[in-house]
């Protein structure tokens, strides 16, 4: 049963605009950050979220579909935009990291979790 196979992991996440500061959270299934999917170090963003996976190379690598489908969906990430209360860092459907977008949007979500 893979539920049971899951492991739990530490995951460092910022606390949002009104609380840019990272705190640790143990967890089964999580949402990527920004740094986990290989986003720009100069972006604005909290810093510390995690390590880059060696499997998010380039926007190819986090290109999404849904399924069924070929052309891509965008999708949100765990990490905020600094100074900014509507926008959150999303990976757009051609796959590249976006630093802004308005939270009120509907777009995908993706899950990571080891086993």
């Amino acid at each position: 049963d893979l539920q049971n196979t899951i492991s739990d992991v530490i995951k460092l996440s910022d606390g949002g605009v009104s609380n840019p500061v990272v705190t640790k959270t143990i967890d089964k299934i999580w949402i990527p950050s920004h740094s986990e999917l290989g986003g720009s170090s100069s972006a604005r963003v909290v810093k510390g979220q995690g390590e880059q996976y060696p499997v998010f190379t380039d926007n190819s690598s986090r290109f999404r579909t849904k399924v069924g489908e070929s052309s891509g969906v965008s999708y949100y990430t765990r990490s905020s935009e600094l100074f900014n209360l509507n926008c959150t860092i999303i990976v757009g459907g051609n796959g590249a990291i976006t630093t802004q977008y308005n939270t009120s949007d509907l777009l995908g979500v993706v899950f990571g979790f080891c086993i």
